[in-house]
């Protein structure tokens, strides 16, 4: 092994206010040496943040979902889940499925959607 190898990090907090509902938050922030972002002329720290409340468990579902299909219902409920959960990829997933199945069930012609 051997060399001069380093892991160097980054760790921050502040308290930071909502530009959209005025509430406080405590953020904590962090980066490391490993993980950079970028291309070759161009690299830069990827940062981890928290939320001091978790902004996403509060979030309540819209009222009068009872008005949806089975289905959409479903597929809301786990979208809901996925973002209260930080999985976002999962959630954009789910944004997606709910435009189609509604494209699908007004019998709407978008076919911007469904073109790969």
């Amino acid at each position: 092994m051997g060399g001069d190898y380093t892991y160097d990090w980054t760790e921050g907090y502040q308290i930071v206010q909502s530009q959209g509902c005025d509430g406080f938050s405590f953020r904590k922030y962090s980066t490391n040496s490993e993980d950079m972002i970028g291309d070759v002329d161009d690299w830069r720290y990827v940062v981890y943040e928290e939320l001091f409340p978790n902004r996403e468990e509060d979030r309540t579902p819209m009222s009068h979902v009872g008005y949806l299909s089975v289905e959409l219902q479903r597929i809301y409920s786990e979208t809901i889940k996925a973002v209260k959960n930080s999985q976002y990829i999962l959630a954009g997933v789910g944004i997606r499925a709910i435009i189609e199945l509604i494209a699908i069930e007004k019998k709407l012609k978008v076919r911007i959607f469904f073109r790969r």
